[in-house]
Parts: C-alpha cells; sequence; structure tokens
C-alpha cells in the first residue's frame, strides 16, 4: 500500500468463519461488497480498484470476533 489500484485480501483462520469484506469511500460511499464469506484456512481474493479516483479508501472485515478497518491508498 500505496497501489494503481489492484489489491489482494490475504486472510487466515484455523476455524470456520463467515466474513464480510466491504471497501467504501472517503465519504463512507459503499464501493465493493462481499457477504457472508466462509473461510476455514487461507482465503485470498484480488480486487481491481484501478477504474476508481486517487485517493483513501478504508476496507473494512466484520465477522465472528472480528472487526478491522484498513486503509488503502490508490495512487496513479
Amino acid at each position: 500500500n500505496p497501489s494503481t489500484g489492484n489489491f489482494t485480501i490475504n486472510l487466515n483462520s484455523d476455524k470456520t468463519k463467515r466474513l464480510n469484506i466491504k471497501i467504501i469511500n472517503p465519504i463512507g460511499s459503499l464501493i465493493y461488497k462481499e457477504s457472508n464469506i466462509q473461510v476455514k484456512g487461507i482465503y485470498t481474493n484480488t480486487l481491481d480498484l484501478s477504474n476508481f479516483p486517487v485517493g483513501i479508501y478504508y476496507l473494512i472485515v466484520e465477522g465472528d470476533k472480528i472487526n478491522s478497518i484498513n486503509k488503502i491508498l490508490i495512487q496513479k
């Protein structure tokens, strides 16, 4: 991070968990959502956000005993 818009999400869980992944822009608008992902072991997903404007975005991962917010930066 920063990136031109390609990001890889890597999650690892030794127990089965259901997660929701969201990406929001600086004003709080939802630009990406993946719901009810069942994760056990390694989960990897590559996202192409290169069509979105330069700026800071927020990656939110929510689920069983997990609530994580991370900044991601798109620059070109």
